[in-house]
């Protein structure tokens, strides 16, 4: 049996600007089928922390496959980690997309993303 996983913080590129919106596109293990190494289960959730601000992340995510986008939601995350979606056969990448804090002087959010994926 084996198993995986990794993180990405999704921070703001460079030359983006203090209220920019953050944009980062992960691909996804691939599970059950396909040309390459294969896993039965594959799970994609977030991480945030607002250290202490009070302050919600708002995070649109959007899970690719081959027929286009199959999952499309804005969500307002709190702190801890939240499971968004479990990855399925044929699901390709994933985008993220972090909006700032609404409040003035308010640091951005600090969200990663968590890829497991097992067989």
């Amino acid at each position: 049996m084996s198993s995986g996983a990794f993180a990405l913080y999704i921070d703001q590129a460079a030359g983006g600007g203090p209220n920019a919106v953050v944009r980062r596109v992960i691909p996804l293990p691939p599970t059950s089928g396909g040309d390459a190494i294969n896993f039965n289960q594959g799970r994609l959730s977030l991480a945030y922390d607002d250290f202490g601000s009070d302050g919600a992340a708002f995070v649109r995510v959007r899970i690719f496959n081959n027929a286009g986008v199959r999952f499309d939601q804005q969500s307002q995350f709190f702190p801890g980690r939240t499971l968004v979606s479990e990855i399925l056969p044929g699901d390709l990448l994933a985008s993220f997309e972090v909006a700032p804090s609404p409040t003035p002087g308010v640091p951005r959010p600090a969200v990663t993303v968590l890829v497991e994926y097992n067989d």
